[in-house]
């Protein structure tokens, strides 16, 4: 357990302020809109619940930043210390279905497990994928030590222990903003209107879920002939597969606009536990039809080296945070805030078509990895954005998966092909959706 001058961190910290974009999801969340995102292990043999229980008690005793629930305050959200044992479950539910807190113990996470998956699905309120992962790699640590021989005598690894007690709690977006001072704030600027994916709308809830499994190193070097990043490679083609699928008879008067969040950490020296990313647009022009992939390639690399800088997220930082530090909006009541950020989230789903997440090669103490098969992610769709589209791979293994709450496959389908068209191998499946 952390401690810090003989006080355990639960005593210390009894509540916190939700961090700068974490403000935002208690008041757009609901049965539409779930912003829950799920991050799963697949193991070598079969989950044994009793130990995966005991791991995950042990797991938020190194790690109280996650044993919270969230309170409403006159003003704001609030987190408080969450005294109650979560419960482990077999999987019961569609993936990324919403978190009923009262239901769940208060905590804004749930374990679920399925032969030899453990699943970890989170509230964004809480925290991000980089968050989450610390979390979940300490719930395998001790969740392995217990049905494994070979690692009953572990010692905790490094990667495990270099989150300090005052890191994990740390507001990144406000510590950035601090160490800018001098800095100019970007003016709000409300981005224009994006072209929007259309379908056939599945029962709420339901998700209709295409994964594709890929070698890493094959995609790394498709993308590199091509001059190009994964990242860039990946939205060049999901912008190509959104024309040839649903724009080839009807040129779109919007741009096709993919939404990229950004792990500030890679940018800023945080290594907080909470929320600390940032979303970039993308967009390419198809008014005139498809421009073809080398050119939609070409703008999407253009763009991204653009807009993922360290000066534009400092920008960015400064006018969220000039926002919070109004005196009147301080005082204004939580209920008035919600209604408002309901209205401008409303807005601002509107200039994007679809999210691609690309978490990249996640790291893996080694002594995990003769036990940890693959590692995925996947971020739960919503009624007006229909399709998220999340990246991960573990060694050579790189899974894609598109979640999307309309029954059309094409896009996903399109984009598969493509590149078993290029003479890579794929493993698909899809899950059943209820008719």
């Amino acid at each position: 357990m952390l401690k810090k001058g003989g006080q355990s961190l639960e005593k210390q910290i009894s509540w916190s302020r939700l961090d700068n974009t974490a403000k935002l999801f208690p008041a757009i969340s609901g049965e539409h809109a779930a912003n829950v995102f799920r991050l799963w292990a697949d193991l070598e043999e079969d989950i044994h619940p009793k130990a995966l229980q005991e791991a995950v008690e042990q797991a938020l005793k190194d790690l109280p930043a996650f044993a919270v629930k969230m309170r409403r305050g006159v003003f704001w959200y609030y987190f408080e210390q969450n005294p109650a044992k979560p419960v482990v479950r077999e999987e019961f539910c569609p993936p990324c279905f919403r978190i009923e807190l009262r239901r769940n113990r208060g905590f804004l996470f749930r374990i679920t497990y399925y032969q030899r998956r453990v699943n970890l699905e989170v509230f964004h309120a809480l925290t991000d994928g980089n968050g989450a992962l610390y979390f979940l790699h300490h719930i395998l640590f001790y969740y392995l030590k217990q049905v494994c021989p070979a690692a009953s005598h572990w010692e905790k690894p490094a990667e495990l222990e270099d989150v300090s007690e005052q890191e994990m709690w740390e507001d990144g977006f406000a510590k950035s903003d601090e160490e800018s001072a001098g800095a100019a704030g970007q003016p709000m600027i409300f981005a224009p209107r994006a072209y929007h994916l259309d379908g056939e709308m599945l029962p709420i809830g339901a998700q209709q879920i295409t994964e594709a499994v890929f070698s890493a190193k094959e995609i790394a070097g498709l993308a590199k002939a091509s001059g190009a990043t994964v990242a860039q490679y990946f939205a060049a083609l999901l912008i190509e597969a959104i024309l040839e699928e649903r724009c080839r008879e009807v040129p779109p008067k919007e741009k096709i606009v993919i939404s990229l969040p950004v792990n500030l950490r890679n940018f800023f020296p945080s290594k907080t536990l909470r929320n600390f990313f940032i979303f970039v647009r993308i967009g390419v022009d198809g008014s005139q039809g498809n421009p073809g992939f080398d050119n939609i390639l070409a703008q999407v690399g253009e763009q991204m080296k653009g807009e993922i800088t360290r000066e534009k997220f400092l920008a960015r930082i400064r006018q969220q945070r000039r926002l919070e530090e109004i005196p009147f909006l301080r005082v204004v009541p939580r209920v008035i805030k919600d209604f408002f950020m309901r209205r401008t989230y409303r807005r601002g789903e509107h200039t994007y078509t679809c999210t691609l997440t690309n978490m990249g090669r996640v790291p893996m103490p080694r002594e995990f990895v003769p036990h940890v098969k693959r590692i995925g992610t996947m971020l739960g769709a919503s009624r007006n954005n229909t399709l998220k589209v999340a990246v991960s791979s573990l060694g050579d293994v790189m899974t894609v998966v598109f979640n999307s709450t309309c029954r059309e496959e094409d896009i996903p389908r399109y984009f598969i092909r493509r590149l078993t068209a290029e003479g890579l191998a794929a493993v698909v499946t899809c899950n059943e959706v209820p008719r």
